[in-house]
């Protein structure tokens, strides 16, 4: 009598796995170095795991944004007035040229440019892909690398390689649309997780870096290696004619980096990453995976300002402070980026919020005495003025007064692709960490800490996005929050003070 009964919660879970599906990724691929050419077959085993029937699939093609000076990501670099790529030769250009593409194996030559943009690819199906079916996409392509002068990705003057966006990813297809970004060299991608597996062979004397699983063999010219990894946002590689990279066995992950210091021991930097992780995960919780690649490229593109402006022989700050603060950020940004799966064009504030206010709460806790202009701030002559008594923290308000007094800042909620550079890059970061912060003392009670955690738990490896967010911490107080989540996030209105009281000294009010 019993067995219809259980045949109704096998059908259930059977259509909860259905709908769990995920992407898988195959790849094998052959460096040429003399060319500086990958060539790849790929298959993508994709599940359609939205509402709506597909009648295409659009793949993210970056490796072809390199090829000529009509690419969305030459436009935006003439914008920027950097003409390195729009006068570049083409032995340093980058594109991808496709011998077969194939549809559950069977070839098709209709594909084409999504929307016109040389770095979109559109595929269409021959008949609509259904919720929960899945199709298999099967290329034969090489990709050129382009000279990492134009994004940081790329090949280098050493013969090194940093591979980032270097294979077809697909997009993610949300709220009946295909979310899909010509790159643009802000690393907006937006990607949904996937499993991958991968086989990279290359000249042996070659070292490749990655964050996956790794297994190695060999032949008589060849390095083969075998990197396999489940729920991945992405996969960055570093080829590398030397080890120059260093892993470290922590308590938590295995964090494979080349972001050194000579002038510390390694026990005392795995001793710091270590703290670093124990902090991070106060807030967003365990980390995902059992390893995690921190480059240098990675803390470039999201640099400690302020750090980096005088000659590292001539720094004021202490050398354990200067690497920990830096590796600290481009840690935590890589933490965020593989965990939390929302889309840069639009929720970039919350990423680049949560990343800020760690790196406040962490030069809080650990350097509570750290001056914004370092030992500089105790030189006779300069300790009196009012910049060398400033903490390092702030000058986060500092900056972003100075933009809005200007009034060169921008809202939160602008698109990311609408922003000033020094907006992206510096302001916007400022005054997102700033937000969090306030809103932190506004809430008191750890309110802010926990809603991040239980934000970070619900969603980690899920598509979320900053409305997720908000109605995890609104649920979480009583206090009204439409001053943070309306004019700070949606306005450039500045807050403006009221004096109630006034106190009189011998020469001020």
């Amino acid at each position: 009598m019993k067995k219809p009964h259980y045949i109704f919660i096998l059908l259930i879970f059977l259509a909860l796995e259905a709908k769990a599906q995920k992407t898988k990724i195959s790849i094998k691929a052959l460096l040429l170095p003399n060319v500086d050419q990958l060539s790849i077959q790929q298959k993508i085993v994709y599940t359609n795991n939205s509402n709506d029937s597909l009648s295409k699939i659009v793949l993210h093609n970056w490796p072809n944004s390199f090829k000529d000076r009509k690419t969305p990501l030459s436009e935006r670099m003439i914008e920027n007035y950097n003409e390195s790529l729009y006068f570049a030769d083409s032995i340093d250009k980058g594109s991808s040229t496709f011998f077969r593409i194939a549809l559950n194996f069977k070839r098709i030559d209709n594909f084409k440019n999504y929307n016109n943009k040389p770095d979109l690819l559109e595929i269409p199906f021959e008949k609509k892909l259904a919720p929960n079916d899945s199709i298999i996409i099967t290329a034969n392509y090489t990709t050129k690398i382009p000279h990492n002068n134009f994004t940081g990705y790329g090949k280098n003057d050493l013969g090194n390689y940093n591979l980032r966006y270097w294979y077809l990813a697909p997009a993610v297809y949300q709220n009946s649309k295909w979310n899909a970004y010509s790159n643009i060299d802000i690393d907006h991608m937006y990607m949904d997780i996937a499993d991958y597996d991968l086989s990279i062979n290359v000249p042996i004397g070659l070292h490749v870096n990655s964050p996956l699983n790794t297994e190695i063999s060999y032949t008589k010219n060849l390095a083969i290696y075998n990197l396999k990894g489940n729920n991945r946002v992405d996969v960055q590689l570093n080829i590398t004619r030397n080890t120059s990279y260093k892993s470290y066995q922590t308590d938590h992950v295995k964090v494979c980096t080349n972001i050194e210091s000579e002038k510390l021991s390694s026990a005392i930097k795995k001793s710091v990453i270590n703290r670093e992780l124990d902090f991070i995960e106060e807030y967003l919780g365990a980390y995902p995976h059992n390893e995690i690649l921190v480059d240098n490229e990675s803390y470039r593109k999201n640099k400690v300002h302020g750090l980096d402006v005088i000659p590292e022989f001539l720094t004021p700050f202490p050398d354990a402070f200067q690497w920990d603060v830096k590796f600290f950020k481009a840690l935590s940004r890589k933490y965020i980026e593989q965990t939390l799966l929302m889309n840069k064009n639009d929720d970039y504030w919350l990423i680049d919020g949560i990343q800020t206010y760690l790196l406040m709460q962490y030069t809080n806790k650990y350097y509570p005495e750290a001056k914004l202009l370092g030992r500089i701030s105790k030189v006779w002559g300069f300790r009196k003025f009012n910049l060398a008594q400033m903490e390092f923290n702030d000058k986060y308000p500092f900056v972003y007064q100075f933009a809005a007094r200007k009034n060169l800042d921008q809202s939160l909620t602008t698109r990311i692709d609408s922003l000033s550079n020094f907006n992206r890059k510096i302001v916007n970061k400022y005054k997102a960490g700033l937000g969090l912060r306030y809103l932190d003392q506004f809430l008191g009670d750890s309110i802010l800490q926990k809603s991040l955690l239980e934000y970070a738990n619900n969603y980690s490896l899920k598509i979320s996005s900053s409305e997720d967010f908000k109605n995890i911490i609104t649920k979480n107080t009583d206090k009204d929050l439409t001053w943070f989540f309306g004019d700070y996030l949606q306005s450039k209105k500045k807050i403006d003070y009221t004096l109630k009281k006034i106190k009189r000294t011998k020469d001020s009010l």
